[in-house]
């Protein structure tokens, strides 16, 4: 930051005066992390003055201004700060003297090198936006009679009438109109929303504004921004009364486009019953298709925020919306209400003729998409309903693939008593127990096997077996032991692992077991391998394998099962050494206890 900059900062007119008779450059930026002009220093901190007034938390530094509100962060820029400030009133002047010294009113902060500086730096890009943003009018008619450009396009907000419309305030319409009587363009395109009237239409109580940039000539039907048009914008974040200036106005109550497809099916994301009711009211389509949750009682059937929509859904299943629709991020709306546990719009949905077995969507049906979160109650609903519980799709295949990934051992338990096809060859995974293997999930391997579970079934890491050991899960491997499973069988070459060294940790495939060893070199880690091969001799009982633990008494970060007798010691050795964690005289034969031991679990 600069000398200049300082002074701006702080207040001091007269050095601010002494620095430009002097003949300082009024637009140098300086250097390093603290790099501000001095205009842009002045906007900045009237921006703290302005904030701390209105009760928000505000931390400032030199570089890092940073005001975290419900409404918006901002941070550091060259233009923000001392430009509104009708507590401060050294800072008018000077900014005056800065324009007048020949300030660059249109100045832009330049990138600083990463996202998120360069996010802080442009969330209001110029004096100009910034002003308009907290409504300092003196401010916004000081920048334009400086000749600041009323329609450059940058920013998060795009332009200055669009961050004018943003403000929750009454001085929203009054800084519109300055900026509209000053030539802005009211359907210029940029920004989040994407044109001021969106930006208006967003903010609840800002119907005045609404009325000003609709008499001067807004399209109603602007497209553009998050919500794709004001009407979707104000059904989404605004409130009633705009909703019907914009009605008022002619708005297509249908229009398409935007986050949620259209303002039905943003109200109804939102749990906005009135504005539903004036939405269906004024011709609304309940069932029309489109947006991230597909139609308008997908968008309500899920619960957002711990908060049920069950009056939601109430309106739009009245007003003839379809239960069973197909489209959107859950398929349909019991699968919408079924991921996140909402009993009481299960409940209406099934009431209402939802189909327990409708297949797409994330989870591929309501059945895997409630095991997901395990809930009981719904998932008993779902099954009393007709749910098949052996239905295939989503990303694990079946209900019972997901309650093990989960790990809800009660859950499969219930599945597996309401008949669920403990071989069924489903998911990435080929199997449930293969799956159950590799997810460290002993109980349900415990539940599979006594089910039936087909120890010698073929999957992705081979036999459950090799999975149970690439996943470094030594308590399962020895359950699957203990079922008579032959340990030569294992599909897992160390050797070969061994070989690679550190570069294994970013295969997928790699036993974690072996892994270990070489993203956290350790005396243990190598004091295993080194007495792994005399661990394993050709005729020991693979039983009873035993384990090494830390000189704590802690278990180590591995155990090791190698399938073929004794392995390279001078290649561990190797290995070890370049990794740095090989001990030759640290190995203590306390370190070695039987499998049986209290030290056994994984």
């Amino acid at each position: 930051m600069t000398l200049l900059a300082l002074a701006a900062k702080g207040g001091h007119i007269s050095t601010v005066e002494t620095l430009i008779q002097a003949g300082v450059d009024v637009n140098s930026f300086g250097s390093g992390m603290m790099a501000q002009t001095a205009l842009y220093t002045v906007v900045e901190t009237a921006l703290y003055t302005v904030v701390e007034t209105a009760l928000y938390t505000v931390v400032e530094t030199a570089l890092y201004t940073v005001v975290e509100t419900a409404l918006y962060t901002v941070v550091e820029t060259a233009l923000y700060t001392t430009l509104y400030n009708t507590i401060d009133s050294e800072s008018i002047p000077i900014t005056q003297m800065l324009l007048a010294a020949g300030a660059d009113v249109n100045f832009c902060a330049p990138a600083r090198g990463n996202a998120f500086d360069n996010y802080k730096c442009q969330y209001c890009s110029n004096a100009l936006q910034l002003a308009a943003r907290i409504g300092n009018v003196p401010l916004v008619d000081l920048l334009l009679e400086a000749g600041a450009r009323v329609n450059m396009v940058d920013g998060h907000y795009g332009t200055a009438l669009q961050a004018g419309c943003h403000l929750r305030s009454h001085r929203s319409g009054i800084v519109a109109s300055r900026l509209l009587k000053a030539g802005a363009d009211v359907n210029l395109q940029g920004g989040k929303y994407g044109n001021a009237l969106q930006a208006s239409s967003t903010v609840p109580g800002n119907e005045a504004t609404v009325k000003i940039l609709l008499d001067a000539g807004a399209d109603i039907h602007g497209q553009g921004g998050n919500y794709g048009n004001a009407l979707q914008a104000a059904a989404s974040e605004g409130d009633e009364a705009i909703i019907k200036v914009l009605l008022s106005a002619g708005a297509d109550v249908n229009m398409q486009g935007g986050e949620y497809g259209n303002a039905l099916q943003a109200a109804s994301y939102q749990g906005k019953e009135a504005i539903i009711k004036m939405l269906l009211s004024a011709g609304a389509d309940v069932n029309t298709q489109g947006g991230e949750y597909g139609n308008a009682l997908q968008a309500a059937s899920y619960i957002r925020r711990l908060r049920s929509n069950e009056t939601s859904v109430k309106i739009l299943l009245g007003a003839g919306a379809d239960v069973n629709a197909q489209g959107g991020k859950f398929g349909t709306a019991l699968q919408a209400a079924s991921s996140y546990g909402n009993d009481a719009v299960v409940d209406l949905l099934l009431s209402a003729g939802a189909g327990a077995n409708a297949q797409g969507g994330l989870s591929g049906n309501a059945l895997q998409a409630a095991s997901f979160i395990g809930k009981d109650a719904n998932i008993k609903k779902l099954l009393s309903a007709g749910a098949n519980v052996n239905a295939q799709g989503g990303l694990y295949g079946n209900a019972l693939d997901v309650a093990i990934a989960k790990r809800h051992t009660d859950l499969v338990k219930m599945l597996l008593a309401e008949g669920a096809d403990v071989n069924a060859q489903t998911g990435p995974y080929g199997s449930a127990l293969e799956l159950a293997a590799f997810n460290h999930s002993g109980p349900a391997v415990q539940l599979l096997l006594g089910a039936g579970a087909d120890i010698e079934r073929i999957g992705q890491f081979g036999k459950p077996l090799s999975a149970a050991f690439i996943g470094g899960v030594f308590n399962i491997v020895r359950s699957f032991l203990a079922t008579g499973c032959d340990m030569s069988t294992l599909e897992v070459d160390i050797e070969q692992w061994l070989e690679m060294g550190p570069e294994l940790y970013d295969d997928y495939n790699a036993p974690s077991a072996v892994k270990r060893i070489f993203k956290r070199p350790s005396r243990p880690a190598a004091q295993m391998l080194k007495h792994a091969s005399e661990w394993l001799e050709e005729d020991a009982n693979r039983h009873s394998t035993p384990l090494i633990v830390g000189p704590e008494g802690n278990e180590c970060q591995m155990r090791a099962y190698m399938e073929r007798g004794r392995i390279d010691l001078e290649k561990i050795k190797r290995l070890m050494q370049e990794a740095g964690g090989w001990e030759e005289d640290d190995f203590d034969e306390s370190y070695i206890v039987d499998s049986d031991s209290d030290a056994e679990s994984d």
